[in-house]
């Protein structure tokens, strides 16, 4: 998708970025959750 040019690039970009920050929260929410797994579990 990144190399989408002109048009495409503009009416996507929106869509690209809003899915980026997804993957980064759902990315963080992994870290959380294995950090409190790890909490209750005594480690």
């Amino acid at each position: 998708m990144r190399k989408l040019t002109g048009a495409p690039a503009e009416v996507s970009a929106a869509w690209i970025a809003d899915a980026e920050a997804r993957l980064a929260v759902d990315a963080a929410v992994r870290q959380l959750q294995a950090r409190a797994l790890t909490g209750v579990a005594g480690g």
